[in-house]
């Protein structure tokens, strides 16, 4: 999306992205868990926050966009 941007402004387009990083998925079940140590939290050095994302994070993003917050 990023690369893609300047070129759709002269369109006068807005695109709103959530880039939530690595949540449990099917897709990313498996990576998942060769990151997880045996303590269940993900290296440091891979993951600053030492967890996978939730759904719950992603919602709470979305949310935090569509009521207008995320103008302020």
């Amino acid at each position: 999306m990023l690369m893609m941007s300047p070129a759709i402004v002269r369109f006068r387009f807005r695109c709103n992205v959530l880039a939530p990083g690595l949540f449990p998925s099917e897709l990313a079940g498996d990576m998942i868990a060769g990151l997880r140590g045996e303590d269940g939290m993900v290296d440091a050095d891979v993951i600053p926050a030492e967890r996978t994302g939730s759904e719950e994070d992603i919602a709470g993003a979305m949310l935090y966009t569509a009521v207008g917050l995320g103008r302020i």
